[in-house]
């Protein structure tokens, strides 16, 4: 590995990177009790870097970062104890910023942000004492937000998330405990796993994490697998008053299918 220019601006952690073209952009971040809102552009073949105009908005760490429509976005984040929700685009020709939509009603930190076919995605992290596994879709051209399918646990912060060939990926990070090795793979509008696809909303369950009984809103007549998250055969049988006995698995990520002959449905729960 080649060792690159320094960027300039004071030394951070937890700041924020987007690219466009062939230029990436490095900004925002703390160090010290010091929140910045700066902004860098990275010239990768002449190795040089360039100021450009500071976030509009206020300083901030542990925000995200994407790019789709030609600019780059930074949003959500934390400073001094104050959460985020706001985002903010940066247009690399005119170097300005415009603020755009707020993520939702939630502010938060340590979320994570991913981009396919043009429009960004942005989800998880943590409020003050709130965990989120929501998901959103940001179209850059009617600039709004629209919830999409959640992540499958309750809980995601902190992971790297890159997108490739249309899907996106999530590696690691950390519910509240502890800090995880897991990969996900995400596709618009479901979520992925070892087994295959998850598709969201496929039919309710409750409640959900869930304890001992697992009941589903959904009819009630057919047979049932019960699979692990990588799609391991655990149990099966015939549906009994819509009601599954689960007090005997172990805490974690579990689907459930339902099988109606020529229907086939899933869901997704977590037992605590």
């Amino acid at each position: 590995m080649d060792t690159k220019s320094r960027s300039p601006g004071p030394p951070r952690y937890a700041g924020a990177a987007f690219c466009i073209g062939d230029t990436c952009y490095y900004g925002t971040g703390a160090a010290n009790a010091q929140w910045q809102k700066d902004l860098y552009a990275y010239d990768p073949l002449s190795d040089t870097w360039s100021q450009r105009a500071d976030l509009t908005g206020h300083e901030r760490r542990w925000a995200v970062a994407f790019a789709a429509d030609g600019k780059g976005y930074i949003g959500t984040g934390e400073s001094s104890g104050v959460r985020y929700k706001d985002f903010y685009a940066f247009d690399p020709l005119t170097n300005s910023w415009t603020q755009t939509a707020d993520l939702g009603t939630d502010t938060r930190r340590q979320a994570m942000a991913f981009t396919i076919g043009g429009q960004a995605y942005v989800g998880g992290g943590v409020d003050f004492t709130i965990n989120f596994n929501d998901f959103n879709r940001y179209d850059p051209v009617a600039d709004d937000w629209t919830v999409v399918a959640p992540f499958p646990l309750p809980v995601r912060k902190n992971s790297a998330a890159f997108s490739i060939g249309g899907m996106a990926y999530l590696v690691g990070g950390n519910g509240q405990s502890p800090i995880l090795n897991e990969v996900w793979s995400f596709t618009p509008d479901t979520i992925t796993t070892g087994l295959g696809t998850i598709r969201a909303n496929t039919f309710s369950v409750f409640p959900d994490p869930v304890e001992t009984v697992l009941h589903m809103g959904a009819t009630t007549t057919g047979t049932y697998r019960l699979l692990s998250s990588t799609g391991e055969l655990l149990h099966w049988g015939s549906l009994n008053n819509g009601t599954i006995a689960v007090e005997n698995l172990a805490p974690g990520l579990y689907i459930l299918e339902l099988d109606y002959g020529n229907d086939v449905r899933r869901a997704h729960f977590v037992k605590k």
